[in-house]
């Protein structure tokens, strides 16, 4: 299990982390996710045999919003 923690700054209210946690869950592999419009932050856990970092970045970009390290 391996956990990322990053930044979501275009991501500014509920309804977007809405739309980023439906991309996220789409993935399989991913156990947790936690995501804080007003603090910008993004945690998410994941198993690293099924699921990888440039995937989920990935995912964040499809629900149209921008990870950053």
């Amino acid at each position: 299990m391996k956990k990322i923690d990053f930044r979501i700054n275009d991501m500014g209210c509920q309804n977007c982390a809405a739309a980023i946690r439906s991309e996220l869950e789409k993935l399989p592999g991913i156990t947790e996710i936690s995501l804080d419009p007003e603090t910008k932050a993004a945690a998410v856990c994941f198993r690293e045999d099924s699921c990888s970092k440039d995937k989920i970045f990935q995912a964040v970009r499809d629900a149209g919003f921008t990870p950053e390290n």
